[in-house]
């Protein structure tokens, strides 16, 4: 009787003090909407796609002192140059093989990217040792078909790999002003 009210209380402190934190991976979310629209979602280590994309020969530290010193405007064509490559390989092949177009990029403004660049080099002169974590930065794009999208095969840029891939087709329900909470299935 005495161990298994240990055994409790064990796994109610654990449970009660563990911390958690969100994945630091990149991920990719992929929500089907209306059936002939799909959002694309990206949370990415923006440093690190970077860091592979314009200096793959520089280590990451190397890279980021180089590109947070950079004048602005060099920074942001730099900037633009990789976002190109990135949205030219990335891709969504639909079931019939057709490829869908991914429309309605948005990115983080260079100057935003920037800083975050800054930051994490006065990290590695304050604190060399440290592994800093980046965070993450979200891209969006939309794909829209003619036909309903059942299946689609996903291509993305080697320097976002590796993703974790994330999909779901949301369901909705409209409640009526003062009523009763509606039952959520899972």
């Amino acid at each position: 009787m005495t161990q298994r009210i240990l055994c409790i209380l064990a796994f109610w402190w654990c449970g009660t003090h563990a911390v958690a934190h969100e994945l630091q991976a990149n991920r990719l979310t992929l929500v089907l909407r209306e059936g002939t629209h799909m959002a694309l979602t990206f949370r990415l280590d923006f440093t690190d796609v970077l860091h592979r994309a314009l200096a793959p020969q520089r280590t990451v530290q190397e890279f980021v002192l180089q590109y947070a010193a950079m004048p602005p405007h060099e920074f942001q064509s730099d900037l633009l140059r990789a976002q190109r490559q990135f949205q030219a390989a990335t891709g969504l092949i639909l079931a019939a093989g057709k490829v869908a177009t991914l429309t309605h990029w948005t990115w983080p403004d260079a100057e935003q990217v920037q800083a975050a660049l800054r930051e994490r080099a006065m990290q590695t002169v304050v604190a060399p040792g440290a592994h800093p974590h980046s965070t993450p930065v979200e891209v969006v794009a939309e794909a829209k078909a003619t036909q309903a999208i059942s299946a689609v095969t996903v291509q993305l840029p080697k320097e976002f790999q590796p993703v974790l891939l994330v999909s779901y087709r949301p369901q909705q329900v409209w409640m009526a002003p003062q009523a009763r909470s509606t039952t959520v299935k899972f």
